[in-house]
């Protein structure tokens, strides 16, 4: 058959029409896309757009006719990370509280956690809005294609740009049969390791052993110009000392021979409060928080234990039922593990699509995988054990400026949290420890509780 030139180069130039309109639009919409996903996306535009025309390269980059990239990240690891370290059945307090070691009650084996948010889904979806084909490869989005008799692994070697993929799906057989494959070997170009942090919290701790087979995988993937494919760790918060080194280490990046792009974890747009709270945590009365009741904004209040959360929400309704309020029902609302599946769903809908003053308390399943466009205020009721997680938390406020423009964050301390940091100061100084025995707190949280200026200390990390 013969092909009209003409008919190709107009259809070659509509395709670069297409990829540089898509690139157009997904800069109008930058400030509405989360910078991480952004930094994806862009990448996976300008690389269609290179492959259709390669003079549009600045040197001699070029990439596959059909690109794809791998973007490894925690799918089903983090959901059952986070139901099963809020589970505090007995009521005790959470390991990392510093208080008190926790009896923990495991999820059954094979079973699926109830209540729990998917980061990958959501990462997912803002691809899709930004025009790019994205697949979410774990065992729970394996098992329903193949109930619907269609195969992910098969679709991976020829379909879909960017594919996301659970870390513990790296050592499957289903995942090595996809690296023989010729189909997907000439067209992978580009590894991404999104939650990189986790490498150092799950995979150094050996919770999850899985998140250390990453330094091996550019061994396994097919190579690039002579050499491993590049490799793209993205994190919001990665603290300088032992956690970055883990983390190169294992991805075996040597200083001098990787770029890094490190921007300040300050969110200038969130107004940051600090409150020391004398009424005591582990007790049923937080009169500090009386507030929330006349709020009429939006707001999440983080409780480190499920348990806390639930004294906190029986509190508020006592005291709006005194004050003769007649929508606690829907004004309060708890999301946990321990709710059920249909009711965390119900509840999620609630909190992405409401407008109207409402308060939110969760445990940590909420401070990563959430983009409520509403949420104003993002509230913490005692002080998280490193300022990562301080950092991942308030972020969850102002998600969207176009609806949120006076985002807020509280950060409710105990009494002793001051002291203790003080302790951890003066143990430290001569010393790269991160952590003293007999305290969960991390230095980063303890030179932020006692740092003259937050919003410094904050820019500095």
């Amino acid at each position: 058959m013969t092909t009209n030139p003409r008919s190709t180069l107009t259809t070659t130039k509509q395709m670069e029409s297409s990829y540089l309109w898509t690139a157009n639009r997904f800069l109008q919409r930058w400030r509405r896309v989360r910078e991480k996903t952004g930094f994806f996306a862009f990448m996976m535009i300008v690389m269609k757009a290179i492959s259709v025309d390669p003079s549009l390269a600045l040197g001699a980059s070029r990439f596959p006719k059909n690109p794809a990239m791998m973007v490894v990240l925690p799918t089903k690891a983090l959901q059952e990370d986070m139901i099963s370290s809020v589970l505090d059945v007995l009521g005790l307090v959470l390991k990392g509280t510093g208080w008190e070691r926790p009896t923990r009650t495991p999820p059954e084996p094979g079973s699926t956690p109830r209540g729990f948010l998917n980061p990958c889904l959501s990462l997912r979806s803002s691809l899709v809005k930004l025009g790019l084909d994205a697949v979410v490869i774990n065992g729970d989005t394996v098992s329903e294609a193949r109930a619907r008799k269609t195969n992910l692994w098969t679709e991976c070697r020829k379909e879909h740009s960017i594919i996301l993929i659970s870390p513990e799906e790296l050592i499957s057989p289903s995942f090595r049969d996809l690296l023989s494959s010729k189909e997907f070997a000439a067209r992978v170009c580009r590894l991404g390791i999104d939650e990189a942090h986790l490498i150092y919290s799950w995979g150094a701790s050996r919770f999850r052993t899985a998140f250390l087979e990453l330094g091996h995988i550019h061994t396994r993937l097919p190579a690039v110009n002579g050499g491993f494919i590049p490799v793209i760790a993205t994190s919001a918060t990665i603290r300088a000392g032992p956690p970055m080194e883990s983390i190169c280490t294992t991805l075996g990046l040597v200083p001098g021979e990787y770029h890094l792009l490190r921007h300040s974890n300050l969110r200038r747009d969130i107004r940051i409060t600090l409150r020391q709270i004398s009424s005591s945590i582990s007790g049923v009365s937080f009169p500090e928080l009386d507030w929330l009741l006349d709020c009429k904004e939006n707001t999440v209040v983080f409780c480190q234990t499920i348990s806390l959360g639930f004294r906190l929400t029986a509190y508020l309704w006592r005291r709006g039922m005194a004050k003769g309020m007649a929508d606690l029902p829907s004004r309060i609302r708890m999301f946990n593990s321990l709710n059920s599946a249909d009711f965390n769903q119900k509840t999620l809908g609630f909190l992405n699509n409401n407008e109207s003053s409402s308060i939110k308390i969760a445990t940590d399943v909420l401070s990563v995988g959430w983009d409520s466009p509403w949420t104003t205020n993002a509230v913490l009721l005692g002080e998280p054990d490193d300022l990562d997680e301080f950092v991942q938390k308030i972020g969850r406020a102002g998600r969207d400026r176009t609806k949120v423009s006076h985002p807020r964050a509280f950060l409710y301390y105990s009494k002793t949290s001051t002291t203790t940091a003080e302790k951890l100061l003066k143990a430290t100084e001569s010393s790269t420890r991160m952590r003293v025995e007999g305290t969960a707190m991390d230095i980063s949280m303890a030179r932020f509780l006692l740092a003259p200026c937050k919003s410094a200390s904050l820019n500095e990390h």
